[in-house]
């Protein structure tokens, strides 16, 4: 199994609101291709949202897990946590 790593930045930009972020990459002994890929979320009951592409990181080996890229998604849906009852989902903007 090949091992990754994650390097962590931080740093404020007013494009963010002046907020303190962390940035983190993913670090490996490997070559990564990106690609965007076609997809379908599915719920608890088996039910299928429509058809997303997202970015992705492929790497030339198995060796190696499928990274899917979500800033796809937290772009495409409203993303609701609730920390109470540790459950989190995405709902698509036609739910709202």
């Amino acid at each position: 199994m090949i091992k990754l790593y994650f390097e962590t930045t931080e740093f404020v930009s007013p494009r963010y609101g002046n907020l303190p972020l962390t940035i983190i990459r993913l670090i490996a002994n490997v070559r990564f291709v990106r690609r965007m890929v076609r997809c379908l979320l599915t719920d608890e009951t088996g039910a299928l949202g429509p058809e997303l592409e997202i970015l992705s990181f492929l790497a030339k080996t198995d060796q190696v897990p499928l990274i899917l890229g979500f800033a796809d998604l937290l772009s495409k849906f409203e993303i609701c946590f609730d920390y109470g009852s540790g459950k989190a989902f995405a709902r698509s903007p036609s739910e709202t």
